[in-house]
């Protein structure tokens, strides 16, 4: 693991203020030494400062001056190469797929915000991150605008997962089989979605760059967290024990399905009964930080969608939690959270936030 130093930035410019993201990249520059990619943000009375120069600006790590290999200034809004935005529509929590008014309305932001600059890559839980390429907007646009939306690799109305059938099957003859069924794929859909997020902050930190706008299409998450106990294979008098609760009376029936897919979800059930999220989002900011990416999420009310859900007070709790954790990607990367119905109201220009302007700084720094 890498040793850890405090980096500081000072400016000689009266009254600066500076947020500051790091990123660590390890290149062949010498023995004991690599470059480093610091991103700044530079402010004075509110207004951004774009007139700075590297003689103006000196970085100590630990104490020490580093030498400064490059100091450049990224405005997406005025550059030639503009704004590098990456849609991640999290198909497993999102209510956007079936609404073709809101899918339009997503585009037009996307045609909007870019104003004809810049590149977009579209993504979702279901493509590798490895796959993507960026393209330029208006090609962007037509993707987004086409009805059966075949870049995300499934709709949520294609054929059921086998995965998922193969829980429905496994707990079909279990009292409150359809809980437990129920719950397993909404966490192993979690899972899907958070490890893709991971994968996308680390293959834009591998590739470098300017900052990139993150624009997740989502509900959000409820972040599940470990259930105490294991489930109870064996057979009783009074049914068994599962961290749901008690399932079943006697004797347990027969298994619906054959041995070795019962052993598969049995095993299934236990990994995803003891999964944490509870720090994810946390961590996967740090990350983006480090890799210079900016989340602005967007819900599916936020682009005009309908949400089909039931008044219940524990429906609200969930909803109100999904927010909260869309909320917490926004605000710990410098990004906006559009949750409010129509609130993007075509017009995109969040979609942007958090990537005004900044300095890209490479400097040396040693192990």
């Amino acid at each position: 693991m890498p040793a850890r130093h405090v980096v500081a930035v000072i400016f000689l410019v009266a009254g600066c203020v500076v947020p500051v993201a790091t990123q660590q990249r390890s290149v062949a520059s010498g023995p004991g030494t690599r470059l480093v990619r610091t991103d700044l943000f530079a402010s004075h009375d509110a207004q951004p400062i774009t007139d700075l120069t590297a003689g103006e600006v000196q970085i100590l790590e630990d104490g020490s001056p580093q030498s400064v290999e490059s100091f450049t200034l990224h405005q997406p809004g005025t550059d030639a190469d503009g704004l590098s935005v990456m849609v991640f529509v999290d198909t497993y929590h999102s209510i956007l797929t079936g609404s073709s008014p809101a899918r339009l309305a997503l585009a037009r932001a996307i045609e909007t915000s870019m104003a004809g600059r810049g590149h977009v890559a579209l993504t979702s839980p279901e493509r590798l991150a490895s796959e993507l390429t960026f393209t330029s907007p208006a090609e962007a646009v037509s993707s987004l605008a086409q009805p059966d939306w075949a870049w995300v690799r499934r709709e949520t109305s294609a054929a059921t997962d086998p995965k998922e059938a193969l829980y429905d099957s496994c707990f079909s003859n279990r009292k409150d089989g359809a809980e437990i069924a129920g719950e397993m794929k909404a966490r192993r859909r979690e899972r899907a979605t958070l490890d893709a997020l991971d994968d996308l902050v680390a293959h834009l930190d591998r590739a470098g760059g300017p900052r990139t706008v993150v624009l997740v299409v989502s509900e959000g998450w409820r972040l599940f967290g470990a259930k105490e106990g294991l489930p109870e294979n064996r057979t009783s008098r009074g049914g068994f024990t599962t961290p749901f609760g008690r399932a079943g009376r006697g004797d347990r029936p027969p298994a619906p399905v054959s041995g070795v897919s019962q052993v598969e979800c049995e095993a299934d059930l236990r990994a995803l009964i003891q999964m944490d999220h509870t720090q994810r989002l946390r961590n996967l900011t740090d990350a983006a930080n480090g890799a210079l990416v900016t989340f602005v999420p967007v819900t599916g009310e936020a682009l005009g969608a309908t949400r089909a859900e039931g008044q219940k007070a524990s429906a609200a709790r969930v909803r109100d939690a999904q927010v909260d954790s869309l909320r917490f990607i926004a605000d710990n990367t410098n990004g906006a959270a559009l949750t409010v119905a129509g609130e993007l109201n075509g017009r995109g220009q969040a979609v942007g936030s958090g990537a005004n302007h900044d300095y890209v700084v490479v400097r040396t720094s040693r192990d």
